[in-house]
């Protein structure tokens, strides 16, 4: 199911994304990377609410993840809440110097995630440096 899944979300298909995901958390309710995928899912759906709910359970199995702190910015900084936002990019990036979620936060709360000109380049910018040319 969490193969599936995250082939759905790739390809844009949220709908299947989200069922397939949803499956593979109730079969692997501890797995954090399903959590992630599944809260990923409901940002892209718009369903904020959703998205929070799943990165808070991911929190709740382990901390320590800097990742599952990064998406929580992400869910903050879309819905306006800077503050929080910024408190958990600083948690993320503590625990993950290079933390992309808690990185794309700082994009939404500079305003330079709003442009696609800008995020174009900011994601060229950060993916470079991990992938080269």
């Amino acid at each position: 199911m969490f193969g599936l899944g995250t082939a759905n979300l790739l390809k844009g298909q949220l709908h299947s994304a989200k069922a397939h995901l949803q499956k593979a958390s109730a079969n692997m309710p501890t797995d954090i990377g399903t959590l992630h995928a599944l809260a990923w899912c409901h940002v892209l759906g718009g369903d904020l609410d959703e998205a929070h709910a799943t990165f808070a359970g991911a929190l709740a199995l382990d901390p320590d993840w800097g990742e599952s702190h990064g998406g929580m910015a992400v869910v903050d900084a879309m819905r306006g809440q800077a503050d929080d936002a910024q408190a958990s990019i600083e948690r993320a990036l503590r625990l993950d110097p290079e933390c992309v979620p808690a990185l794309y936060a700082q994009a939404i709360l500079s305003g330079e995630a709003a442009d696609p000109a800008r995020l174009q380049a900011w994601a060229h910018r950060l993916f470079g440096k991990r992938f080269g040319p």
